[in-house]
């Protein structure tokens, strides 16, 4: 069971789940936050330190998209009447509401937003208002004060009518459509597209078309630029946006993959959008596709990865031995952006394979097997249980991630407390021994949490989505930051004596 001590003699300590807290909301801005607050720039997330440990009770604001002001005024309430107004906003209100209470409505926090976002193209603004040209004033002070309150477009890629169309409702809470979408649309997934005039079409997109899932040789192009074309094995590719996907339609691409298992072992999501990240999936020991639940809410490309004939990825026709499928496949197609690798069982013992090919990964790996344990086994009596034991020539992960300096990296390895109640009850891994194996060595940070099975997952598929959710947008953060969210997460799932 975890358990959380409040460092009271450390003036530096940050409750873990406050820090989530902060993180998850998505708004906390630390360029923002430190050009207010004169702070320096600190790449290792002192800005967010700073806010945790004095902005919260000092009632100072965290980003452009949160006035505390504003807040407490929708409450009628002075400014002392409540501690931390903004921890308070999160827990009885919640970031992903449609109608915030703590909405700004200053020029200043609208002219950060939108310097950000890239709406705003100066050229093709004062092309398509010469009278602003002609009046010699500068585009984003024009656009700021009046041009969006006025339903001028601030460059090709937004349609102000159209988003209009979309929120009819928007100037209840914002000035204009524009700052709406920096404000509340784009948090909540809006995709503005001028090409598109129905909402069928445009905004949350419709229906996706049939599947299609078909194997392509995109493994063999992917080495062939290194010359060797002799390196074929079947990858499918798809643009279907997963986060756009029903219970329903998710299941049925679930089926659709499962019925091409002993086929395909690599299918990648791209729809083309947020390629400075990227989601792997390995799945487990014969899951088949099951373990792509876990990405249902990922905004960001996913490879999803499985070996119907070898659980281990030791090698096989549809897919080649993890070293070689790393080094020749899924480096290329990361390329530099952050990584987030996930897996359960055997999916987790590759998934922390595969990160140390990666620079600065984020790891979620639940009860790894860690290294070839036969030998080790074969000295201890088993009484009423069936030990299972891994394959000979696995990687042994205590001599892999110890050779890993990456100071950027986050490998979370948990493992539950027990095993009694695994699928099938007789058999049994020794969790702790394989979590032991890895848990000292260098950017590793291991949970045992309170459950009695070896797949922690199984029955909180869903959870652990969010879970993901949350880190694939933080991925940039310092690995303190990163592992305060699974920590946090731990806590509200399997703590039970949490209050």
């Amino acid at each position: 069971m975890l358990r959380f001590i409040r460092k009271k003699h450390d003036p530096t300590y940050v409750d873990p789940s406050v820090l989530a807290t902060v993180i998850d909301s998505g708004l906390f801005d630390p360029g923002w936050y430190a050009d207010r607050q004169s702070l320096p720039t600190d790449p290792a997330g002192g800005s967010i330190m700073h806010f945790c440990l004095y902005g919260l009770d000092q009632h100072l604001d965290p980003g452009p998209n949160f006035s505390t002001r504003r807040y407490l005024a929708s409450l009628n309430l002075g400014a002392r009447a409540i501690a931390r107004p903004f921890l308070h906003a999160m827990t009885s209100i919640g970031a992903g509401t449609a109608r915030p209470p703590w909405l700004p409505d200053d020029d200043a926090s609208f002219t950060y937003l939108l310097h950000g976002s890239g709406l705003l193209d100066v050229t093709w603004y004062l092309a398509a208002n010469p009278d602003v040209a002609r009046a010699g004033i500068d585009a984003i002070e024009h656009f700021v004060r009046y041009g969006a309150a006025e339903g001028r477009d601030p460059g090709p890629a937004f349609d102000s009518r159209l988003y209009a169309q979309h929120f009819p409702d928007h100037s209840d809470l914002c000035r204009s459509p524009a700052e709406h979408y920096l404000r509340i649309g784009r948090a909540i997934g809006f995709k503005p597209d001028r090409s598109q005039r129905d909402r069928s079409q445009a905004g949350f997109g419709g229906s996706p078309a049939p599947f299609g899932i078909e194997a392509q040789d995109a493994v063999r192009d992917g080495a062939a630029r290194s010359g060797d074309t002799s390196f074929a094995y079947p990858v499918a590719r798809h643009t279907v946006d997963l986060t756009e996907l029903g219970h329903d339609e998710l299941r049925a691409l679930i089926a659709e993959l499962d019925k091409s298992a002993d086929r395909v072992g690599c299918v990648i999501f791209d729809h083309g959008r947020c390629s400075d990240r990227v989601a792997v999936i390995f799945a487990g020991n014969r899951e088949r596709f099951y373990m792509l639940s876990v990405a249902a809410r990922l905004a960001c490309p996913v490879i999803y990865v499985q070996d119907f004939e070898s659980g281990w990825y030791q090698g096989s026709r549809i897919l080649p031995d993890l070293p070689t499928f790393c080094a020749r496949f899924l480096v290329p197609e990361v390329g530099r952006a952050r990584a987030l690798l996930f897996g359960q069982s055997s999916g987790a013992y590759a998934a922390l394979v595969a990160s140390t090919y990666l620079a600065a990964p984020t790891v979620v790996a639940c009860a790894p097997q860690t290294f070839s344990d036969a030998a080790f086994k074969a000295g201890i009596g088993f009484v009423g249980v069936r030990a299972l034991v891994t394959p000979d020539d696995l990687i042994d992960l205590n001599v892999v991630l110890r050779g890993c300096e990456d100071f950027e990296a986050l490998r979370v390895v948990a493992i539950a407390a027990g095993e009694l109640e695994n699928p099938i009850t007789s058999h049994y891994w020794m969790d702790y021994l394989h979590c032991l194996r890895v848990a000292d060595a260098p950017s590793v940070a291991a949970f045992v949490v309170n459950d009695n099975t070896h797949v922690i997952v199984h029955g909180r598929v869903s959870l652990f989505a969010g879970l993901l959710e949350r880190l694939v947008r933080r991925l940039d953060a310092p690995p303190t930051q990163r592992r305060a969210i699974v920590e946090a997460f731990f806590r509200e799932v399997f703590d039970t004596d949490a209050p």
